[in-house]
Formats: structure tokens, sequence, C-alpha cells
């Protein structure tokens, strides 16, 4: 039998480190669709090319959620998200306008 192969993903574990990093966003004055990018990974916890490939007709801001199709995750799956990424994607829709990719 061949050995599995694992690959570590970072991650910040420790809760003092996570502040950080969110002052860190909040402190980002780049790309306007970067900084959306940036705010939503750490409330969704999806993949960042899920996140990057997202399409706005995945998500339903009525129901807080995003519906990640099969194409682009190891399977279709539902990505629930409190009422601050709504917040956060209705500023990003409006700020990029109503076209399909983010």
């Amino acid at each position: 039998m061949a050995p599995v192969s694992t690959r570590n993903r970072p991650a910040i574990v420790d809760p003092l480190r996570i502040g950080e990093l969110m002052r860190a966003i909040a402190g980002y004055h780049g790309d306007v669709s970067t900084k959306f990018a940036l705010k939503l990974l750490p409330l969704t916890f999806v993949r960042p090319d899920e996140l990057r490939l997202a399409e706005w007709s995945e998500f339903n801001l009525k129901a807080a959620s995003w519906r990640i199709p099969a194409a682009r995750s190891e399977d279709a799956r539902a990505a629930p998200y409190a009422a601050q990424p709504s917040m956060i994607e209705d500023r990003g829709h409006a700020a990029r306008g109503s076209s399909a990719r983010h």
C-alpha cells in the first residue's frame, strides 16, 4: 500500500495572533476586492481558491448561505455564515456591480 501524502497548511490557533490578523486586515488599504476577500476568509473558513472563484449567483444573502459547487470543492456544500459577511458582501456587490464574478 502506498503511503498517504499529507500537506500541512499554516494556521493561526492562538487567539492573540488571530486578533493581530484581524486588525491587519482592517488596516489594509489595497484593492477593494482583496479587502473583501480578506474579511470573508476568516468568517467563512473556506479555501482561498473557493473564495477567489466564487460567483455572486452562489450567494443567498437573505439566507446567509453560500452554495459552493462540487466543481470547486471536494463536494458540493453550503458555507453558512453570520450577518457580518452579508454586510461585507452587500458592500462588495455594490462596489463591484452585479457582474457574475467577484
